[in-house]
């Protein structure tokens, strides 16, 4: 069944390039707009903070300017003149002893006290009276003479003695004279928070004659911060240089930090002068965007002191036209992604209607409909695709037809090679049969002649002497007997199977042939090329059998030479040591020391050495040894195998050189036989020793030259 998902995924693809460009422009134009938001109101915090700076210092210098100039009046240094003449002629000690007397006694007097009327009656200190008019920047004012004491006031101060106060040691300096300006705090006889100012009083020769205190009204001085707004939550605060605020509204002076000492730093040293801190002040919890400036002023300066205006702001409220953007991109977004929607399944629709028809065609080629029309006009890559199908579909036919043709010849050939093969088996069944009959027929001789010997033996146990002379030649009866048998045994065999192996040979090289020949082609049935390569390497199997056939039948040395016996088993040695030591198989050397020369065919002698020590090791399941040994057995040289392998019964060792007799799996029988034909060639003799589980020698003796 087809399924109906590329329209979907098209309308799904339109959706997600909408909505990431829409969201890539949403992003973007938030990040710009943030940072030229968040760059535009830093900049604009800062400069309020600077005119709130400017106004503060023109109307702290103003404030300054204005006490010093009342300073210069004469009528004040007058005052202070005449309350000094109280003390000329009296010594240190006793004006100190005054002025303890007096601030004990003004203490505890009241402000309408004779005692203290004394020093706010007068003309200077009316003239205080009125620079302390309540709305004005000061909000006390007083002056003392050179000794510290009180000479008039716009209203009653909070001690007499004001020698021992910092402000008036360092306005006076010894007779120098210096303006002070001291930090904002809470003045006890203004009851209010305040500035100090405190400036030198001189007379018209420029000699300081006393100290002019004016408690500035921190209210007015910084009336342009504290009625500063931004906004729902913009205010200024001015802070020291240590992070104290100086002035805030309804909080104590230099009681409260305006934000923590790191984040304090990182501001103050950021070249833009602006910043986001988190819960500063009163403002716990909060994220306010904040902008400073420093108050210019060459008092504050000398002072060493350094003030701050801050400028802050919630950040809620700095960005919320840009949130407010935001929202408004968000609609725009889904307003775009409701429109793509409907877009695009009509776009998908168009787009997999020729892809249906498509795979429609392809349904009906799948079940075998290769006529199946397949009509498709886009004008694009998908009727390409049609036509690229349309072209393997003609090729599909003409391959089909292809192999239909090449199966037909291919059952041809198989059953002309099953025939031939059929042929070639019947042959040698033929054969084997009458190896079959043959051999029971010698077995049946065999068993009369032990009989008669057996009688033989009987009839003549009671002569000793001539009964061992008569078992001796009765033993070597029986070996020759068996030498004839086996030779009339390869004889009659090697007839037959001379004969049959040109019989056979002929149908096998054409069946291989022909599989040859048909694996050439291009074989689209893997079945029939299996059975193909089979038929190869089985005539391959049965040429090599019929080949070891006709070298039974027709053993002949080649070129002989004289050669040491231990020389040539040496050679074989070399070759196949290694090999076998890799199955635990170790070759031992016995050679006899004295030179045992054969004139033998060299490699037809290797190849029953080698034969024999294969049979050997195969016989050694677990590893074991094989032994090889030399010897002088009276004119002949003698060359013998032993290994410690499971040994024979007597039952194989009957059988072991008649062809076709095997033990092992994969055997043919013809190993045993060939080489016993080959030793007998040379004129020499092979025999087997062996009894179960006690290993088994293989003996070759030849005749020696010379």
């Amino acid at each position: 069944m087809m399924k109906t998902g590329i329209g979907k995924k098209i309308t799904l693809v339109l959706c997600l390039m909408g909505l990431i460009l829409v969201l890539s422009g949403v992003g973007l134009g938030y990040y710009l707009g943030f940072r030229l938001l968040r760059d535009t109101i830093g900049a604009n915090h800062v400069r309020m903070a600077s005119n709130l700076a400017v106004s503060t210092s023109f109307i702290l210098d103003d404030a300054v300017k204005s006490v010093v100039v009342h300073a210069s009046n004469p009528v004040h240094g007058k005052a202070i003149m005449e309350s000094a003449s109280k003390y000329e002629g009296k010594d240190a000690d006793a004006i100190q002893e005054h002025f303890l007397d007096m601030d004990e006694k003004w203490s505890r007097a009241e402000a309408d006290s004779p005692i203290v009327m004394e020093y706010l009656s007068g003309e200077s200190a009316e003239r205080l009276g009125e620079y302390a008019t309540k709305g004005k920047v000061i909000a006390e004012i007083f002056i003392t003479n050179r000794f510290g004491g009180l000479a008039a006031a716009s209203s009653k101060t909070t001690d007499f003695y004001q020698a021992d106060e910092k402000w008036w040691q360092e306005t006076y300096n010894d007779g120098r004279g210096d303006v002070y300006i001291g930090d904002i705090e809470y003045d006890e006889s203004s009851d209010m928070v305040g500035m100090t100012v405190a400036v030198p009083v001189k007379d018209k020769d420029g000699r300081v004659i006393g100290v002019m205190k004016a408690v500035l009204a921190a209210g007015v001085l910084f009336k342009p911060i504290g009625s500063f707004e931004i906004g729902k939550t913009g205010h200024a605060v001015l802070v020291d240089a240590d992070g104290l605020i100086i002035y805030h509204k309804g909080l104590k002076p230099l009681s409260v930090k305006f934000c923590g000492d790191k984040e304090l730093d990182s501001l103050v040293n950021d070249p833009k002068k602006w910043g986001i801190v988190k819960s500063p002040h009163t403002h716990a919890g909060e994220n306010m965007f904040v902008g400073f400036s420093v108050v210019d002023h060459p008092l504050l300066s000398e002072e060493g002191m350094i003030w701050r205006i801050f400028v802050d702001e919630d950040c809620r409220e700095v960005f919320y036209p840009l949130r407010a953007l935001f929202i408004q991109m968000g609609l725009t977004m889904g307003l775009v992604l409701l429109i793509l929607i409907p877009f695009g399944f009509i776009f998908g629709g168009i787009l997999v209607k020729p892809v249906k028809k498509l795979h429609e065609a392809v349904e009906h080629i799948g079940k075998g409909d290769l006529d199946y029309p397949i009509d498709i006009r886009t004008g694009d890559e998908i009727e390409q695709l049609a036509d690229s199908f349309k072209v393997m579909v003609l090729k599909i036919k003409d391959r089909e037809k292809e192999l239909e043709e090449l199966n037909e010849t291919l059952e041809k050939r198989v059953a002309e090679r099953t025939l031939d093969l059929q042929r070639a088996q019947d042959a040698m069944l033929h054969l084997l049969e009458d190896l079959q009959k043959s051999k029971e027929e010698l077995d049946e001789a065999l068993k009369k002649e032990i009989k008669g010997r057996e009688i033989l033996k009987s009839m003549l146990e009671d002569n000793n002497d001539v009964r061992k002379r008569l078992e001796e030649k009765l033993a070597e009866l029986k070996l020759t007997q068996d030498v004839l048998v086996q030779s009339e045994k390869l004889v009659s065999i090697g007839r037959l199977v001379s004969e049959m192996a040109h019989e056979v040979n002929n149908p096998l090289q054409a069946i291989s042939g022909r599989a040859q020949l048909s694996l050439m082609d291009e074989i689209p049935n893997k079945e029939l090329e299996e059975n193909l390569k089979i038929i190869e390497s089985q005539c391959y199997r049965a040429r090599d059998i019929i080949k070891r056939l006709l070298e039974f039948s027709r053993p002949s040395k080649g070129k002989t030479q004289e050669k040491d016996l231990k020389d040539i088993a040496e050679e074989v040695i070399k070759l196949v040591e290694h090999q076998y030591l890799l199955v635990d198989v170790k070759i031992l050397r016995k050679y006899s020391p004295e030179e045992l020369k054969v004139e033998v065919d060299v490699n037809q002698v290797e190849e029953v050495f080698f034969n024999i020590i294969k049979n050997a090791s195969e016989a050694m399941e677990y590893g074991g040894n094989i032994t090889v040994a030399t010897s002088k057995e009276g004119d002949k040289a003698k060359i013998t195998f032993k290994d410690t392998g499971s040994g024979m019964s007597e039952e194989v060792m009957k059988n072991i050189f008649d062809p076709f007799y095997t033990t092992k799996k994969d055997g043919t029988g013809l190993g045993l036989s060939v080489c016993y034909g080959l030793i007998k060639d040379h004129g020499g003799e092979l025999r087997y020793e062996s009894k179960p589980a006690q290993g088994t020698t293989a003996i070759i003796t030849f005749p020696m030259r010379g």
